[in-house]
């Protein structure tokens, strides 16, 4: 099962996501960005979502990365039209997120399609639709500027900080801004050091700043920032942390990744896709974690992926478990880490660090 991430997450905005609070929840009317003109997303009976028709304008909530209209609906992306779509007992199949500048987006993606059905009103695809005879390219604002959304997004601007919910506290993770990228000087590793922790149980711990995924099959594609990782022979993530330079940042750091049950994980998130067993142990499979030379941006294709500046090897993993992939001594300002497949392994999931972690992280060792 290997996703070609061009078809599934096409591209996000260049510019980074504001990290959502997972806990909050908004309501909020949806309009259609569009040339000519714009015109509200309305709620058919049915649950379709539609352009231009005779339906009142819907109203929609967002527990990230769960949509529902105002019936109760969970809101979906069909997975062989790519229509958008609310209906009763289904389960959501993408994750929906709100950008900086209000937009919409699916899978980290705010690109979607109108397009016109016989009724002269337009229906609602993802980008992803084989067929787009008819079709006109549109983004989705949520609401104007006094729109509830804008309690979703965890409040940031240029030098504050940014907190996401930790199992037991907060912990602040720095949002980029501009001008702030750079190339940092190579951590040594040093041998695995015991006073450093396994997990972030403890609230202290950087979260990725920019996940970006990348894909041999579409080289010269930004995909730009998502918060779902594809792992596969088709698709390399990056990961971007910012380390501080203050307490407790100042002497050695971990890199781990936290690789949970599914049964454990956040039922709101979709659940993750491994592959990995028979590859693991049939082709000698596991996951490649590498330092780069330099900071990947928002708009880094697998092309323009840095070079590797330290090799931290394969590490085979199974559900269940947490891995120090190595430690090395803290350094502050923003760095990029790269995620491979090897072995024809795969692993696709939804970044989350509330109430049980799963992925790539930072944490600091005790002095």
């Amino acid at each position: 099962m290997h996703y070609i991430l061009s078809l599934i997450a096409l591209g996000a905005s260049a510019s980074a996501i504001q990290t959502i609070n997972q806990n909050s929840q908004c309501t909020f009317p949806m309009t259609a960005v569009s040339d000519p003109k714009d015109g509200p997303v309305e709620n058919a009976a049915i649950g379709e979502s539609r352009i231009g028709g005779a339906n009142e304008q819907g109203v929609y909530s967002l527990s990230p990365p769960t949509l529902s209209d105002s019936q109760g609906r969970n809101c979906v992306i069909d997975p062989s039209s790519a229509q958008f779509y609310c209906s009763q007992g289904t389960h959501g199949n993408a994750n929906f997120t709100v950008a900086s500048d209000g937009n919409l987006m699916h899978n980290g993606n705010a690109k979607w399609l109108a397009c016109l059905d016989a009724d002269g009103s337009y229906a609602i695809y993802t980008d992803a639709k084989s067929d787009t005879t008819g079709c006109k390219v549109i983004t989705i604002k949520t609401g104007d500027a006094s729109c509830n959304v804008l309690s979703c997004l965890a409040p940031a601007s240029t030098g504050s900080s940014l907190t996401r919910a930790a199992s037991t506290s907060t912990v602040s993770v720095s949002p980029i801004s501009a001008g702030t990228l750079s190339a940092s000087s190579t951590p040594l590793v040093t041998a695995l050091d015991p006073s450093c922790p396994k997990d972030i149980s403890s609230g202290e711990f950087r979260f990725p700043l920019l996940i970006l995924p990348t894909s041999p099959e579409a080289p010269d594609y930004a995909f730009g920032n998502s918060y779902v990782a594809y792992i596969s022979p088709d698709n390399t993530t990056i990961f971007n942390f910012d380390v501080p330079e203050s307490s407790p940042y100042t002497g050695n750091c971990a890199l781990l990744f936290l690789f949970p049950y599914e049964s454990t994980l956040n039922l709101q998130n979709s659940p993750f896709y491994f592959s990995g067993i028979e590859e693991e142990e049939g082709e000698n499979g596991g996951l490649d974690f590498a330092l780069l030379k330099d900071v990947a941006d928002s708009e880094v294709t697998y092309k323009t992926t840095p070079g590797v500046e330290t090799d931290y090897g394969k590490t085979e993993i199974l559900p269940g478990n947490t891995y120090t992939i190595a430690t090395f001594p803290c350094k502050s300002g923003v760095t990029s880490y790269s995620v491979s497949s090897v072995g024809n392994v795969e692993l696709d999931y939804f970044q989350d660090s509330d109430p049980t972690p799963i992925g790539l992280y930072i944490v600091p060792c005790s002095s």
